[in-house]
């Protein structure tokens, strides 16, 4: 009997667009209450409130901790993807009177279009692949190592390595007792084009490149830096559709 991962996926239907994310992730975290710290990650014991949407909190700090709530923007329709305990914390939101969300200036109606509660099985097994979008794996002193490398393959080592550091956060996120299975493998085999996004104010390098792993990733999950604001988003691959963009 293998261990079980739940998993909630709800899309509104509403239009967003993908810059308008953290103001939607700001909008919910408001609405449920700045208490309910999973929804926002920031630890409410060394943070005073912001009567402003954006940022949550004046000079917060944060959890470091994988985030079992993320938010979303598919085919500009806003997700909110709940994760093990994050799928508990969703009652938060859904037992509110109303769902309505002040995004920016605008407030907007957010009913639901489609809502899916899985359940997956945690093992690991043969390999599958998947397409990860807009994947953060730098902080600063990553990116001058980074920066340093002029070889193919040190470049594509390095990356490789940090793929199965995050996917191992994840798992240590979702309690997964991982160190039980072995032989954990992630592996690039193709390349897409980067891009750079600003997140927090900063000018981000991320990354886009189909890959293989035998630990299983539900569809829409987020690995790396900046999951929670829809970042690091895996798709199987290949279930992609030939339009979709992220």
């Amino acid at each position: 009997m293998y261990p079980k991962l739940r998993l909630l996926a709800v899309t509104f239907d509403t239009q967003l667009e993908s810059w308008e994310l953290p103001n939607f992730r700001a909008a919910i975290s408001q609405k449920v209450g700045l208490q309910h710290e999973w929804f926002h990650n920031h630890d409410n014991a060394t943070a005073t409130e912001s009567p402003d949407e954006q940022p949550l909190h004046k000079n917060p700090k944060f959890h470091y901790r994988y985030a079992l709530i993320q938010y979303k923007c598919l085919f500009n329709n806003p997700m909110l993807l709940c994760l093990h305990k994050g799928v508990d914390e969703a009652h938060h939101f859904f037992s509110q009177p109303d769902w309505s969300l002040r995004i920016g200036k605008d407030t907007r109606p957010m009913p639901i279009k489609k809502l899916e509660l899985k359940e997956f099985d945690l093992h690991a097994n043969h390999n599958k692949t998947y397409r990860i979008y807009n994947w953060m794996p730098l902080n600063s002193d990553d990116y001058r190592h980074f920066q340093s490398l002029t070889a193919l393959s040190d470049i594509l080592h390095f990356l490789q390595s940090r793929l199965l550091s995050h996917i191992l956060s994840y798992t240590e996120g979702i309690e997964w007792d991982i160190k039980k299975t072995t032989n954990i493998n992630a592996k690039i085999i193709e390349f897409l084009p980067e891009r750079f996004v600003s997140f927090k104010g900063q000018k981000m390098q991320t990354f886009n490149f189909i890959f293989e792993t035998n630990l299983p990733i539900p569809d829409m999950v987020g690995l790396g830096r900046g999951v929670s604001h829809g970042f690091g988003t895996v798709r199987p691959y290949a279930m992609q559709p030939k339009n979709y963009k992220k």
